[in-house]
């Protein structure tokens, strides 16, 4: 049973490691009084980027050099999507329903955190998958009783 969880509990050190830097990154930044949303922007880029590499190498044990490129455009595409995705959260979360800074940014970070797991593991790391394919074959089962 703990094999069938290793990618994700890698995954999760991994990314305590990336959210460490992203917020370290973030909270530095808005000492400095720079605008939440450049704080946040600049924040992902670290986070992500040490994230790729953790992830590619160790978490999902993806150590083809061959894929890299294949592997980093399809990284590239998610992170575009997080990227934009947390960005947009944020804004939404402290601009328009008034929640405080530091809740918005936890919460648009776990919304990302649940939706790149799902996607890294299934399209990004796995050769001659589809999104759609890889995210097929777990969508039934969020649904199955147990």
């Amino acid at each position: 049973m703990l094999k069938k969880y290793k990618s994700f509990i890698r995954y999760n050190c991994t990314a305590i490691l990336s959210f460490s830097s992203d917020w370290l990154v973030f909270l530095i930044l808005n000492q400095f009084e720079v605008f939440f949303i450049y704080s946040q922007m600049t924040a992902r880029l670290v986070g992500g980027l040490s994230s790729f590499l953790i992830n590619k190498c160790w978490s999902f044990k993806s150590s083809l050099k061959l894929q890299i490129f294949l592997q980093g455009r399809r990284f590239i595409m998610l992170f575009i999507f997080s990227y934009l995705l947390s960005n947009y959260l944020l804004f939404l979360f402290v601009e328009w329903l008034k929640i405080s800074l530091l809740w918005s940014k936890l919460m648009a970070d776990g919304t990302c955190y649940i939706i790149n797991f799902f996607v890294m593991k299934n399209y990004v790391y796995t050769p001659n998958r589809s999104i759609l394919k890889g995210l097929g074959e777990h969508i039934p089962n969020l649904f199955k009783v147990r």
